[in-house]
């Protein structure tokens, strides 16, 4: 299984080249394969990093030596706007490779899972009693004593509307 945790902090170097390169390096963690080595050590040389296509033929390849590969994309919403449509393609070429891909996003961004089209989505929200819970349960570990805050705050949880 690989990861991928979407920051909105980090979205300028959130590029597909800096996702791929960072899905080969957790699909190599326990075997560098000899492809990898004579990337590694051409870049080296040449001083040139490899483009987009390289790495995606490298992925595909550190892949095969699994039976299955899971891929997970968290927070996709937080992923650049002027990136989105790169990482729309990068989960394409990954499906294409018989990847199995989770990916979580907020559900205000539709027109993310209208492009998604081939792929079964599942819309997963919050109760209003999980959320007065969980904010409650913070409060109290944070030592507030004050009813007012406990009662504005779970007041506004009732306007997220399952986020």
């Amino acid at each position: 299984m690989v990861y991928i945790y979407f920051d909105y902090n980090a979205q300028k170097i959130q590029t597909s080249v800096n996702i791929l390169t960072n899905l080969i390096r957790q699909l190599s963690q326990s075997d560098i394969s000899p492809e990898l080595e004579a990337l590694y050590d051409q870049s080296m040389r040449d001083h040139i990093r490899p483009d987009e296509n390289t790495f995606r033929q490298l992925l595909t390849s550190c892949s095969q030596k699994f039976s299955s590969v899971y891929a997970v994309f968290d927070a996709l919403d937080e992923c650049s706007e002027s990136y989105q449509k790169e990482m729309l393609a990068l989960f394409t070429h990954l499906q294409n490779s018989a990847y199995r891909l989770l990916i979580s996003f907020r559900p205000h961004l539709y027109e993310l899972r209208d492009k998604l089209e081939s792929t079964q989505t599942l819309d997963v929200s919050a109760k209003d009693s999980d959320l007065r819970g969980y904010i409650t349960t913070r409060l109290e570990r944070k030592g507030n004593r004050s009813a007012h805050l406990k009662d504005r705050c779970t007041e506004l949880a009732k306007n997220v509307d399952g986020m």
